[in-house]
């Protein structure tokens, strides 16, 4: 949209998109004729075929669910006084990053699982999106990044537009206008173009394609996540607080909310950075925020279902257990996904984390206690860690990336169970263990969450080592986090995503 003044200078240049009233009722035609397969119950479900729900997932990158209440305070108030959402307390994370922790959402498998291979693309797989479109929905899906997208980071994407209504062209198109360079170069920062935020023009294009398809009573599908102003900028998503109250107001005001299910959710905490480096920043890591707004109607019909929810608000849960619900949502038997447990089923009160699916580097039960770092335990741990990520950069890319070595020990913490709390209680007051805890262990494994500093890169790394007593060997747990920004020290890893917060290129 380009507005000029008498004198022909341009004053105005923005970009709008809108949903065309011609694509609605082609949608429509096609629904009448009845070209869409009905969806038949697979297992006993506990929700009947004719209360089929309409969704919108609202992905927030970078957000966990102390982050959510500092930042979207109004956003989460409106959504538990107004529309009586559930807060699951419980919700963990299952890998490092959105990738990790979205695939386990949406395809009910972790991404080794998945069959999925760098290089390869995302067109063949079962997306929730493909899923509701074949049931007769129409669909759409958003984000406000391009580079870094979900499916696109050091990733092929879609070969083939994968919903009714894809944003990434559009965002495209905004990426290369001059508003977003002109924003960028003078803030630093990617999420303004023009007048407005791009987590807004998300947000006006969610609302448009709600407006359009439920005023003429057809049912819908949409995902859309925003990364920008919240992934790289610790305090900036409190700007975007008003903004998503506007929708989820316009929303229930209008009545479109009626019929629908509204997740409002997280994919991890803050990665980066000093308040990362803390201990309540690695627990903030490892819980997003996640809150799901059911109409009244249905928990109504539904009065085991809604107790369910509500017991599981306090339950030990993963994004296997959300892919899980969307199962019974749409009457599949996700057999194929052996992670996971619908949230309309009670989640048991003794859940583990490995019962769960979640890595031990990602497990937020237990308890942790500072050691030492000058131990001998803690300095084996830390070059072991050290190896384990040069072993793992050197299988592909050893031509391009520099060996990294050790240049000290920021923090060790022993991870303890319930099992190890006598001895935890007696020797690690304060929660700080005494020089001679070493002693005192008389298990045979010994879990050491540590924080190093290695050259040349100056990466900031934590991992969970599993010690084995016996053999004096160390194990890697899960995935390793780098929690200092590493910018374009990768830039030459251009095929693999799970390389890049390691490497250091050479050139």
């Amino acid at each position: 949209m380009l507005c000029y003044g008498k004198s022909g200078k341009k004053l105005l240049e923005d970009y709008v998109q809108q949903i065309p009233k011609e694509a609605v009722e082609h949608f429509k035609k096609k629904v009448e004729k009845g070209n869409y397969e009905s969806p038949k119950a697979e297992k006993e479900d506990p929700i009947r075929s004719s209360d089929r729900l309409n969704v919108i997932m609202v992905g927030i990158d970078s957000t966990s669910q102390l982050q959510a209440k500092r930042q979207l305070s109004k956003t989460l108030h409106f959504m538990k006084t107004k529309l009586n959402s559930i807060e699951l307390k419980g919700y963990n994370k299952v890998g490092d990053n959105t990738f990790l922790n979205l695939m386990p959402l949406t395809l009910g498998l972790s991404v080794d699982e998945s069959g999925w291979k760098s290089g390869m693309v995302f067109d063949n797989f079962d997306f929730p999106w493909k899923v509701y479109q074949r049931m007769g929905y129409q669909t759409m899906y958003a984000e406000d990044t391009t580079f870094g997208g979900i499916f696109n980071y050091v990733k092929k994407g879609f070969l083939q537009r994968p919903s009714s209504h894809y944003m990434r062209p559009f965002m495209l198109a905004v990426h290369d206008s001059k508003p977003f360079r002109h924003a960028l170069k003078v803030t630093g920062k990617r999420y303004c173009v023009g007048p407005r935020k791009l987590h807004q023009q998300l947000n006006e294009y969610l609302v448009d394609f709600v407006k359009s398809y439920a005023d003429k009573n057809l049912p819908y599908f949409a995902f859309t996540f925003t990364t920008y102003i919240s992934h790289d900028y610790f305090n900036d998503l409190g700007m975007a607080d008003q903004d998503y109250l506007d929708v989820l107001q316009t929303l229930h005001s209008g009545g479109y909310l009626n019929n629908t299910l509204f997740i409002l959710y997280g994919d991890h905490g803050f990665r980066y950075g000093s308040f990362r480096a803390t201990e309540v920043g690695r627990y903030e890591e490892n819980l997003p925020f996640i809150q799901l707004a059911f109409p009244p109607s249905f928990l109504k019909k539904y009065p085991t279902t809604e107790k369910n929810l509500h017991i599981n608000e306090r339950r030990l849960i993963t994004p296997f257990d959300i892919y899980h619900m969307f199962c019974d949502l749409t009457f599949r038997n996700c057999r194929h996904s052996k992670q996971g447990i619908s949230l309309f089923q009670e989640i048991p009160n003794n859940r583990t984390c490995k019962s769960a699916g979640i890595p031990v580097s990602c497990c937020s039960c237990g308890d942790t206690y500072s050691l030492n770092t000058n131990t001998s335990e803690v300095q084996m741990a830390a070059n072991s860690l050290v190896t384990h990520i040069n072993n793992l950069v050197s299988k592909k890319h050893a031509a391009l990336c520099h060996t990294l070595t050790l240049q000290n020990i920021s923090s060790a913490a022993l991870k303890s169970g319930h099992a190890h709390d006598e001895i935890v209680r007696n020797n690690c007051q304060g929660g700080k263990c005494s020089n001679d805890i070493w002693s005192k262990i008389k298990w045979p494994f010994v879990d050491i969450v540590v924080t190093i500093t290695v050259q040349p890169s100056n990466g900031l790394f934590q991992g969970t080592c599993r010690f084995d007593r016996h053999k004096q060997t160390f194990t890697i747990l899960g995935d390793v986090s780098r929690i200092n920004m590493y910018g374009n020290q990768s830039i030459c890893i251009t095929d693999d995503f799970n390389m890049k917060k390691y490497c250091l290129c050479k050139k």
